[in-house]
C-alpha cells in the first residue's frame, strides 16, 4: 500500500514539473482535477434535474430580453422621425408585455431555484450577499476590520490613555507599558529594591496589559489571516511597540487637521475682524502650508517604513493602512466533492508533504472508491469531511483508522512523541518511523498540520482548504517545511510593453498563498511616454503628452485564484470596474482549455465531470494588489510657478496608493480611452489599462490623483487647452474642468501652493471659491497681485491659465471698490489703511497686469485680425465668463462685448493723486488699452455699445439704458 502511494505522488510531482503550462494542464487533467471545479454561483449547488431547468430558464429569459432590445434598436436606427417614434412605441410596448407575460413567471420559478441552491450553500459554509459567495475567512475578516476600526477610534479619543501617578502625566498606554516594563527590569538587578515596590510595578504592567489585551488580539487575528494593519506594519516583532508608533502617525494626522483649521479660521479671522476689508498676509497661507506639507512627507516617510518592513516578514502580509479600503473577496470558484486530490505527509518521503490522485489508484481500489467519486456536488468549503473515498481504498488495504486522541495534545498543541508511545503500547509496528531519526521530521510535519481545535490551526497559519492544497501542490515542492517557503518561477507577462518581465513568485506552505512582491510593470528603465490621441474642436487629430507612467505593485493570491496564476502560460494585467489585478493570459486558457478537452474523452473517468479549464483560470482572475501608480510629468508641460512648498523634479512622482482591494475602484464611466472626472469630492483620471500597460491590458483604471501631483497636471492641461485654441477639453468631464477652474482662480489670488488646497474636501474648495468672488474682497485681491514683488511667477501662472479661472478674477476686479487694511505681518496692528479711491487704484492695476500677463503669454502663431491666436482666444473665452462661476450663455460673444464694454468703463475711472503715482497708473491704463487692442483685434471691431442717458444719470449709470450688440457671426 505504502508503494502505490508513494508511485502515485512520484507520478504527480512529475505532471506539476513539467516545464510547458498547456501540457502541465492536460497531465493535470488525466489526473482528474481539472474538472472538479464549478461557476461560484448558487445554481452549482442544485442537483442535476434542477440545474439544468434553471439552465433552461436563464437562456429563455436571455433571448425574451435580446429580442426585445433588439426590437428597440432596430426602433431607434430608423431615420423617420415620425416612423421612428411609432417602432419604439410598439416595441417597448410589445417588451413590456412579454416581460409582464413571459418573463415575470420565468423569473419567479428561477427565484425558487435560486433559494434552493442558497439554503444548500449555507449548509456547506458559504455565506451569500448580493448574489455573490463569500467564504468564512472573508466575512471574518470584514467583521475584525469593523472592531478594529472601534479600536483605533478610541485610541484617538484616549480611550488608551490613562494619568500615571509615577509619572505625573497623561500618556498612552503602549508608551507606560515600556516605561514600567523597563523599570521593572531595573528593579530586578538591583537587590535592595523593596519588594513591595517590584509587585507594584508588576500589578500595573499587568492592569496596563489587560486594557490593551483586546486591541492587540484584534491586531494579531488580521496579521493571522494576512492582513497587516499599521500598528503590526510598523513593528511586526513587537505589536505595542509598532501601535506606539502608529499612535505618532495618528497624531500627525491630529496635526494635519488643526493646521488646516488654522489656516482656514485665520483667513476667516482676518476677513471678519475687519468685515472684508483687510489683506490677510502671504505668510498667514505660507507659514501653515510649509508646516502642511511637513507634516504630509513625515506621515508619507512612516507608512513608507512600514512597507518596507513588511517585504522583510515571512508570510508577507497586505498592509491595510487605510482600514476603510477593504472589501471582502468573493469566491471565485468552487470545488466539487468527487475531487480526487489528496494531501499525504508519508515519513517515507524527503518532502513534508505529497499529493497523489485517487484517479491513479483506481488499478489498486475496489469497485467502493470508484462509485465514491461519481458525487458532484459542492463540496463544503475548508471543512474536515469524512474522506469516504480514500478510507475505503486504506480499509481495502488493510489499514486501520486511529481517532485523534485529546491525550496527544498540550494546550491545544500536537505533541508526535505522545503518539509515538501510543503506538508503542497498543503494539503497533510501523516500519517508516521506527527510528527516533525518522520520527523527528515527520512528527514536527504532524505538528504544523493537526491542532486540538480549528482556532489553534489559523492562528499556526495553517489553511487545510482544497485550494490551498492545490497550491501547495503546484508550487511547494522545494520547500524544505511546511512553514517554509518556495521560491517559484511565474509565467511571462504576455504583451509587448511587458515582454520579457517573468513574475517572480513565492508560495507559503501552510497557508497555500502565492505572493508577488515588488513587481513593477513596465520596467521604468523602458518606458516610454503616453499619448493620449483625440479631436480637436475642429475636428482635427491631436496628441497629447501625458508623461511616463509605471506601476508598483505587492499582490497576494489566495487558493484557486494562486493555483491559477502558477498554472497560465502568459499573464496580463487586467482591471474590472477600475479594480486592477493581474490574471491569466485568455489566449492561452482557450488554447489549454480546447487541448484539456481533447484529452478528456477518458472512458473510465466518471461521467458527470467535464473539464472547465476557462472557468478554473478565469479571463478575469485577480488579486489583491496594493502599490502605487508612478508618474513622471512630461518634459513639455509649462515651468511650474514659484508657489511655496513646490519643487520642480525629474523624479518619479506617486500619482496614485493601490489599497487592499480596491486598486483604484470604480470611477465615471469610459467612452473614450483616458477621461478626468470627479466622484466623491476627488479628481480622478480614468483610462483604459492598455494605455498604460500595452494592449494585453484588458479594462479600465480609476485612480484619485493625489493633491501634490494636481500642479502638474493643471499646468498639463493648459497645453492641451492651448493646443485647442482655449475651446474645452472632450476628456474632462464638466465638473472635473470646474473644480480645476477653481483651484487655479485660489492658486492666482493667494499665490498659495495648489496642492494643499487639493487636498481640502471639494466643500471646502466651493467655500473659499464663494468667499474670494463675492465682490467685497475685490481690492483686497487687487492689492494681492498689484503688490506682490514677484510678478513673474504670475505670470508664468497664466500661461495657458483655463479662462474659466480669469473670467471669475476679472469679474471679481470690475467689483465696486471698498476701503481696506493690510499689512505684512500677521498682527493686524500693524495694518495700513486704503481708501476706496486707492482701492480702484490697486484693482485696475491688477486688472492691467493680468491682460499683459495674457499678452505675453508664449504662442506659436503671431496676432492675427481674422485668425485668432492662442492669446486671444485665452483673452476671447476670458472675458465672455466674466461672472462668478465662469460661465457662458448661449451666446458667448455677446457676452465678450457686454463684458469687454463694463472692462474698459471700469479701467477709465480716474484715480490716484496728481505726480508719480497718476503718472504711474496712465501708463497702466495706456498698457491695458494696448494690450486690449492687440488681443481683441479680431472681435473688438465687432462690438458696439450705446447708452441712453437718464435725468438721474448722474446719480448712478444704473438710471442709464445700456445696450450692447455684437454684429459678427455666432
Amino acid at each position: 500500500m505504502a508503494d502505490q502511494l508513494e508511485e502515485s505522488a512520484v507520478l504527480m510531482s512529475k505532471r506539476v514539473a513539467v516545464t510547458d503550462r498547456a501540457e502541465r494542464m492536460q497531465q493535470l487533467d488525466k489526473a482528474g482535477l481539472m474538472a472538479c471545479f464549478a461557476s461560484p454561483a448558487l445554481s452549482s449547488f442544485l442537483d442535476g434535474q434542477d440545474k439544468k431547468r434553471f439552465d433552461e430558464l436563464d437562456d429563455q429569459i436571455n433571448k425574451i430580453e435580446s429580442s426585445n432590445k433588439s426590437s428597440l434598436d432596430t426602433a431607434n436606427a430608423q431615420t423617420d422621425v415620425v416612423r421612428r417614434r411609432i417602432d419604439i412605441y410598439e416595441a417597448e410596448n410589445a417588451a413590456n408585455l412579454s416581460l409582464r407575460n413571459d418573463v415575470l413567471a420565468l423569473a419567479e420559478e428561477r427565484k425558487q431555484l435560486e433559494n434552493k441552491g442558497r439554503k444548500e450553500a449555507l449548509t456547506k459554509g458559504y455565506i451569500e450577499e448580493n448574489g455573490r459567495l463569500y467564504s468564512p475567512r472573508e466575512i471574518k475578516i470584514s467583521g475584525l476590520i469593523g472592531t478594529y476600526c472601534k479600536y483605533r477610534e478610541a485610541s484617538k479619543k484616549k480611550a488608551f490613555t490613562e494619568n500615571d501617578f509615577f509619572l505625573k502625566r497623561e500618556a498612552p498606554i503602549w508608551e507606560l507599558l515600556t516605561h514600567y516594563e523597563k523599570l521593572l527590569e531595573r528593579t530586578e538587578k538591583e537587590k535592595k529594591v523593596d519588594g513591595l515596590l517590584k509587585e507594584d510595578i508588576s500589578k500595573r504592567i499587568e492592569h496596563l496589559e489587560s486594557v490593551l489585551a483586546e486591541y492587540t488580539k484584534i491586531i494579531l487575528d488580521l496579521a493571522d489571516l494576512g492582513i497587516a494593519t499599521p500598528e503590526f506594519a510598523l513593528n511586526p516583532e513587537s505589536q505595542r511597540a509598532g501601535t506606539l508608533r502608529f499612535h505618532d502617525c495618528m497624531q500627525l494626522d491630529k496635526e494635519l487637521d488643526s493646521t488646516i483649521k488654522k489656516i482656514i479660521a485665520d483667513f476667516e479671522k482676518w476677513c471678519a475682524a475687519t468685515g472684508d476689508r483687510a489683506v490677510p498676509p502671504s505668510s498667514v497661507f505660507t507659514e501653515n502650508q510649509n508646516k502642511y506639507l511637513e507634516i504630509q512627507e513625515k506621515s508619507r516617510l512612516m507608512r513608507q517604513q512600514a512597507e518596507k518592513n513588511l517585504t522583510a516578514v515571512k508570510p508577507y502580509r497586505l498592509l491595510l493602512w487605510d482600514p476603510q479600503a477593504y472589501t471582502p473577496k468573493p469566491v471565485d470558484s468552487l470545488v466539487k466533492a468527487n475531487i480526487p486530490l489528496r494531501e499525504v505527509s508519508m515519513a517515507s518521503s524527503s518532502k513534508p508533504l505529497s499529493h497523489l490522485s485517487l484517479m491513479d489508484l483506481r488499478a489498486y481500489a475496489n469497485k467502493g472508491m470508484y462509485e465514491l467519486l461519481k458525487n458532484t456536488k459542492i463540496k463544503g468549503i475548508a471543512k474536515s469531511d469524512e474522506d469516504a473515498a480514500f478510507t475505503e481504498y486504506l480499509v481495502g488495504k488493510g489499514c486501520k483508522s486511529l481517532e485523534i486522541n485529546t491525550d496527544w495534545f498540550d494546550k491545544g498543541l500536537f505533541q508526535p512523541e505522545r503518539l509515538f508511545k501510543f503506538l508503542d503500547k497498543e503494539h503497533f509496528k510501523v516500519k517508516s518511523i521506527r527510528s527516533p531519526s525518522a520520527q523527528k521530521p515527520w512528527g514536527e510535519n504532524l505538528q504544523a498540520m493537526i491542532f486540538e481545535d480549528d482556532t489553534l490551526r489559523q492562528l499556526a497559519l495553517f489553511d487545510n482548504s482544497y485550494a490551498a492544497m492545490f497550491v501547495r501542490m503546484l508550487g511547494g515542492g522545494a520547500a524544505p517545511s511546511i512553514h517554509g517557503r518556495a521560491e517559484i518561477s511565474g509565467p511571462k507577462l504576455k504583451d509587448k510593453k511587458l515582454a520579457g518581465i517573468e513574475i517572480g513568485m513565492e508560495v507559503s506552505l501552510a497557508r497555500g498563498e502565492v505572493d508577488i512582491l515588488d513587481l513593477k510593470l513596465p520596467d521604468p528603465a523602458s518606458i516610454k511616454p503616453v499619448t493620449l490621441e483625440y479631436i480637436s474642436y475642429k475636428g482635427e487629430p491631436k496628441t497629447l503628452d501625458l508623461g511616463e507612467y509605471y506601476l508598483e505593485i505587492n499582490a497576494k493570491a489566495w487558493g484557486f485564484v494562486g493555483a491559477s496564476l502558477i498554472l497560465a502560460r502568459d499573464l496580463k494585467v487586467s482591471a474590472e470596474h477600475g479594480k486592477l489585478g493581474i490574471s491569466g493570459s485568455d489566449d492561452a486558457i482557450e488554447k489549454a482549455t480546447e487541448t484539456v478537452k481533447d484529452a478528456s474523452q477518458d472512458p473510465a473517468k466518471p461521467k458527470e465531470t467535464e473539464p472547465d479549464v476557462k472557468l478554473f483560470l478565469g479571463a478575469q482572475v485577480g488579486c489583491q494588489v496594493t502599490g502605487q501608480l508612478k508618474w513622471k510629468p512630461p518634459v513639455n508641460i509649462r515651468p511650474a510657478p514659484p508657489v511655496p512648498g513646490y519643487a520642480r523634479t525629474n523624479a518619479w512622482n506617486t500619482l496614485a496608493k493601490l489599497e487592499v482591494s480596491v486598486a483604484g475602484g470604480a470611477g465615471a464611466s469610459l467612452h473614450g480611452a483616458f477621461s478626468i472626472s470627479m466622484k466623491d469630492g476627488r479628481l480622478r483620471l480614468n483610462a483604459k489599462a492598455s494605455l498604460f500597460f500595452g494592449l494585453g491590458a484588458t479594462g479600465s483604471v480609476s485612480f484619485e490623483i493625489d493633491a501634490k501631483s494636481i500642479s502638474d497636471w493643471l499646468r498639463m492641461i493648459r497645453t492641451a487647452l492651448i493646443e485647442n485654441d482655449m475651446h474645452r477639453l472632450e476628456w474632462i468631464d464638466e465638473s472635473a474642468f470646474s473644480y480645476l477652474s477653481k483651484l487655479s482662480f485660489l492658486g492666482i489670488v493667494t499665490m498659495g501652493d495648489v496642492a494643499f488646497y487639493a487636498a481640502q474636501t471639494e466643500a471646502r474648495v466651493n467655500q473659499l471659491y464663494d468667499s474670494m468672488t463675492n465682490g467685497n474682497r475685490a481690492s483686497l485681491i487687487g492689492y494681492s497681485i498689484a503688490s506682490f514683488p514677484d510678478k513673474m511667477g504670475y505670470k508664468e501662472w497664466f500661461a495657458g491659465l483655463q479662462p474659466e479661472a480669469i473670467g471669475p478674477l476679472l469679474h471679481t476686479l470690475c467689483s465696486t471698490p471698498r476701503g481696506f487694511k493690510a499689512t505684512d505681518s500677521s498682527d493686524t496692528a500693524t495694518a495700513k489703511s486704503f481708501d476706496s479711491t486707492q482701492a480702484i487704484m490697486y484693482q485696475q492695476q491688477a486688472i492691467g497686469f493680468c491682460i499683459e500677463w495674457i499678452a505675453q503669454s508664449p504662442t506659436k502663431q503671431p496676432f492675427n485680425a481674422v485668425i485668432p491666436n492662442e492669446a486671444q482666444r485665452q483673452f476671447e473665452e476670458a472675458v465672455s465668463r466674466m461672472n462668478r462661476h465662469g460661465l457662458t450663455s448661449e451666446e458667448p460673444k455677446l457676452d465678450f462685448c457686454k463684458n469687454l464694454y463694463r472692462l474698459n468703463k471700469f479701467m477709465e475711472e480716474q484715480t490716484g493723486k496728481l505726480g508719480a503715482e497718476r503718472t504711474t497708473i496712465d501708463l497702466r491704463r495706456a498698457e491695458y488699452k494696448k494690450n486690449v487692442a492687440n488681443l481683441g483685434q479680431h472681435i473688438n471691431h465687432l462690438c458696439s455699445t450705446t447708452v441712453e442717458s437718464s435725468p438721474l444719470g448722474f446719480i448712478s449709470d444704473a438710471y442709464n439704458t445700456t445696450t450692447t450688440v455684437y454684429s459678427g457671426q455666432k
